[in-house]
């Protein structure tokens, strides 16, 4: 089980890139039970803050792994030693390295975006076992799935389903479904899909260690993304100094405070909630 601290009622996994890769081969070759992998970064901890149903979708993922460097930052001044911060996209292509056995199926993104992506990956990954690539139509918020696309997805027999529709539906739609799910890892990937589709561009090092990966992708497409970061940094900035001020508090703790989620609380791969 991989540990969780709770800090201002989000979970968040301290444990390395390694350590999660090694759980989630774990969980496909044991054929857990349905559980999922979910970004903590600066805009999905702000609209976890502002969101109590999200804050359940974050708390019911078994993996919240460091997202942001800013969230390394929140961990160090909330009294915990932070692991390394692990970009989504490096973490779907650290996953798919190790994962050589593995079926994945991919689900989200535009018809474009992953036929893109799958010519992409046959490049860098030959061998790699897809099982699927599914676009869904477009909704504006996460809904329970019907049956039959459960079956449908389910009779992939996918040992992996990775989800990029966008925070915060992507790990919402990953809470309302879970249990439907007879996959053993559901990964919340965001823009994983886009960047290892070429569509977009990873920032320069120096600025990813500043911190300000955001800025290099809102500039790649500001219309959709401006207001969004000046929503939640400076929220974020707010809450990052008063807990270096002051400490995190009540909100400190080993388990994310969700008592709705016990499944959270259990570590990547526990018993079925």
């Amino acid at each position: 089980m991989l540990p969780k601290k709770s800090l201002h009622h989000v979970g968040i996994t301290l444990a390395t890139p390694e350590e999660m890769a090694r759980e989630v081969e774990l969980a496909i070759r044991e054929r857990r039970a349905a559980s999922s992998l979910a970004a903590i970064n600066v805009h999905t901890f702000i609209e976890a803050q502002r969101s109590p149903r999200y804050r359940d979708a974050l708390n019911d993922a078994s993996i919240g792994w460091i997202d942001g460097v800013p969230i390394r930052w929140l961990v160090h001044a909330g009294g915990f030693p932070p692991p390394p911060r692990i970009h989504g996209a490096d973490l779907f292509l650290l996953l798919l390295e190790r994962l050589k056995d593995a079926r994945h199926l991919f689900y989200g993104s535009t018809p474009e975006t992953l036929r893109l992506l799958e010519q992409r990956l046959n490049e860098r990954l030959p061998g790699i076992r897809t099982v699927g690539f599914i676009s869904p139509p477009f909704r504006k918020e996460a809904s329970r799935e019907s049956p039959d696309l459960l079956d449908q997805l389910n009779a992939t027999g996918a040992d992996v389903i990775w989800v990029a529709l966008g925070a915060p539906k992507q790990e919402l739609w990953a809470m309302l479904n879970r249990k439907g799910l007879r996959i053993p890892v559901i990964a919340c990937v965001g823009a994983a899909f886009e960047i290892h589709a070429g569509r977009y561009s990873r920032a320069p090092l120096w600025l990813q260690r500043l911190g300000l990966e955001w800025l290099w992708r809102m500039l790649q497409n500001p219309a959709r993304l401006w207001r969004r970061y000046f929503s939640t940094n400076g929220a974020f900035l707010a809450l990052l100094l008063r807990t270096a001020l002051f400490g995190a508090g009540k909100t400190s703790g080993s388990e994310p405070q969700n008592p709705r989620s016990p499944h959270a609380r259990s570590g990547f791969g526990g018993p079925d909630a």
